[in-house]
């Protein structure tokens, strides 16, 4: 849903603003109902004092009907687009002021007007307004409809203005956004910014304009441009082609693949290290359980078969401990067991291969023993 205004209430949100001036770019989408009003959308000004501002009006007063940007700091600048709005129909706004001397004005996506002249630094400005000029002759109150105002604090190019008619700002350099509404639904807080808006008189929800959103629906607040920021997943997964995940300030982990299922609740970032915690942890078909323990892992099997090219298992102390239900080694092994100390193999048959030197039996006879070994001892 988008927001409904009456001027003549007058009806508006209001905010205060954290003082920073240029470069900005400030956009939305709106309806005006008249071609004759000067219909302002958005502004970031001085609530104490008059002329020092950024204001974007759908400007009906101005000649041609343009969507305009006043710039003032006691010294107005104002560009104007070079194409008009239509009363009743969705249409999108957007003005940047890049230097003290170099602004523009957009409507749609393009139409450009510019203004490269008159050198204009509004300073202490504390009030954002949606809908409203809120300096300390307030008035010019929008009549019609507004959604998804945005504030950047950078100067947007020509390339991303285009797109905004379409997309959600979010799509266009999020990391720089310092304020942004939807206003789908009447909402106190903006969805990055966390400014605290107040809503003054009746403003009342409409119908939204068709938006391009492609932001998970699970994401309700983003941190602000200039701190950090905490993401809690349901679920997780970077494909193979995806090279690598960077923790910022703490390193960068480089991965072929992750995939943490629905069952993994959280994704915990914490200094110098990464903490993801499980549910559950599947190693393989055949493998039951894993445990992980403050230094060690802990891997409890039903089933283990070593290759022929395995010479060996070893247990040393402080190593790895494998407990086995079965062993096998092969088919013409009939048992294993192992007994603290040893492992006790017992055999229906024995065949050495040619290239085997000698037996050594320890604690036993070695008996019926065929010929053919250059040497035995016992």
């Amino acid at each position: 849903m988008a927001l409904l205004l009456n001027k003549d209430t007058p009806d508006y949100l209001k905010a205060a603003w954290p003082g920073i001036t240029y470069p900005i770019t400030m956009a939305c989408l709106f309806q005006a109902t008249d071609l004759t009003s000067p219909h302002t959308l958005m502004d970031v000004t001085d609530e104490s004092t008059a002329h020092n501002f950024f204001i974007l009006r759908a400007a009906g007063n101005e000649s041609g009907n343009p969507v305009a940007f006043y710039c003032n700091d006691g010294v107005p600048q104002t560009v104007l687009t070079t194409s008009a709005y239509t009363i009743n129909t969705w249409h999108h706004a957007c003005g940047i002021q890049v230097l003290a001397t170099e602004r523009y004005v957009f409507i749609d996506g393009g139409n450009k007007g510019m203004g490269i002249a008159g050198n204009v630094q509004p300073t202490g400005l504390d009030r954002v307004d949606i809908g409203f000029s809120g300096d300390s002759t307030p008035g010019f109150g929008l009549d019609g409809m507004i959604a998804e105002p945005v504030i950047w604090n950078v100067a947007l190019t020509d390339a991303e203005v285009a797109m905004l008619p379409f997309v959600s700002p979010l799509l266009v350099r999020p990391q720089n956004i310092i304020m942004y509404k939807r206003l789908i639904r009447l909402e106190n807080i903006d969805l990055v910014g966390g400014l605290s808006f107040t809503e003054v008189g009746s403003p009342t929800i409409a119908p939204h304009p068709r938006v391009f959103y492609i932001a998970p629906p699970s994401i309700s607040h983003l941190a602000p441009a200039a701190g950090a920021q905490t993401v809690t997943l349901s679920a997780l997964t970077l494909a193979g082609s995806v090279p690598s995940a960077a923790v910022q300030a703490q390193g960068t982990v480089t991965l072929d693949a992750l995939t943490l299922g629905s069952s993994v609740p959280s994704l915990t970032v914490t200094p110098g290290e990464i903490i993801i915690t499980l549910d559950a942890l599947t190693l393989g078909s055949s493998v039951p359980s894993a445990s992980v323990t403050p230094g060690a892992v802990t891997v409890t099997l039903d089933a283990l078969t070593l290759a022929s090219s395995i010479p060996a298992l070893t247990v040393t102390p402080g190593g790895v401990t494998v407990t086995l239900d079965a062993l096998t080694l092969a088919s013409s092994v009939p048992s294993a067991s192992v007994t603290p100390g040893s492992i006790i193999i017992t055999l229906d048959a024995l065949i050495l291969a040619s290239t085997l030197i000698d037996i050594t039996a320890r604690g036993a006879a070695l008996s019926k023993l065929k010929g053919g070994w250059p040497f035995w001892r016992f």
